[in-house]
């Protein structure tokens, strides 16, 4: 998928763009013959958008997006190809800063589901385990005085600077919320939920004192449909890592130093590990069904008596 304007289209779903006349946007990418017009490929806004959910059993999803299966016969390659292809549709145009600048964040989301057999061992056969990984490319943050927009331009670079405005304050909540909870200190991301260490080496406590845990601070998920939809990668049960692109250039060096503050900062965001995501199929227990409809028996009439 691409988030174009803070709207999520689905990639494998358009078709191919085609060429089109000068005075429409163009399928060339970084065209520079004279006269010619810029390498600009729009995505199809006739397309309705798609909407972020949140579903008990699948989590925060894109409904309506297309699900292609992985097949490992032939190593993925069928997946692969139509992903290629995907890519291919991304919305691009051309800036005073990049002949074939990308107007969208692109977003890949894998899935995976396994199901353990009678031959699984320390595990209850029928139980399934899910996971997913997403793979985002962000777009670059944009100064108009710089690349020159103007008009479709301007417009495509307020989505994207919205949008990364908004996960720099995710970021910034999610420190937030490990300073209260870690009792005024934040782990280094990638730690473990009990702790971590500290910027300079030394162990931060992973609880406030007296082992209570604080009061988190809201987390501006929904500022954007980019942190809605990674809001579980970011700051659920899962592991993130973010790279950084940096500019070598000594025009850039403001640009430079304000992505260097955000990974800094974004590395402090600690990580929240636990085995998850465990579910039962249905019927693929004999009796489970009565034996879930038991304790459930049981666990309202305990609730019955302690109230």
């Amino acid at each position: 998928m691409e988030l174009y304007r803070e709207n999520l289209r689905d990639l494998l779903l358009l078709p191919t763009p085609t060429t089109t006349t000068k005075n429409s946007p163009s399928n060339h990418r970084g065209r520079d013959e004279p006269g010619a017009p810029a390498g600009n490929r729009s995505p199809d806004l006739a397309t309705p958008p798609l909407h972020v959910a949140t579903c008990p059993h699948r989590g925060v999803w894109v409904r309506g997006a297309v699900e292609v299966d992985v097949d490992h016969r032939d190593g993925g390659g069928a997946a692969l190809e139509r992903l290629r292809a995907a890519s291919a549709r991304r919305a691009v145009g051309r800036t005073g800063l990049n002949a074939d600048s990308s107007r969208s964040h692109l977003i890949v989301g894998f899935r995976v589901e396994t199901t353990t057999t009678a031959a699984t061992t320390g595990i209850e056969p029928g139980t399934s385990r899910s996971a997913k990984l997403f793979l985002v490319d962000l777009a670059g943050c944009e100064k108009a005085a710089k690349s020159l927009a103007a008009g479709e331009r301007l417009d495509e670079a307020k989505g994207i600077n919205r949008s990364l405005s908004a996960l720099g304050n995710v970021v910034s909540a999610l420190v937030e919320r490990d300073r209260g909870a870690f009792g005024g200190n934040s782990p280094v991301g990638g730690s473990s939920p009990d702790g971590g260490a500290g910027a300079d080496g030394a162990d931060l406590p992973s609880r406030a004192p007296g082992g209570v845990q604080k009061q988190t601070s809201h987390v501006p998920y929904r500022d954007s449909k980019l942190t809605f939809l990674l809001q579980e990668s970011l700051g659920g049960n899962a592991r993130a890592t973010l790279v950084v692109c940096l500019s070598p250039d000594i025009t850039d060096t403001a640009e430079t130093i304000s992505s260097l503050r955000f990974g800094a900062r974004a590395r402090r965001v600690s990580a929240r590990l636990e085995r998850g995501n465990r579910s039962v199929v249905p019927g693929s227990i004999p009796g489970g069904g009565e034996r879930a409809a038991a304790e459930v028996a049981a666990l309202r009439a305990q609730v019955a008596t302690l109230t």
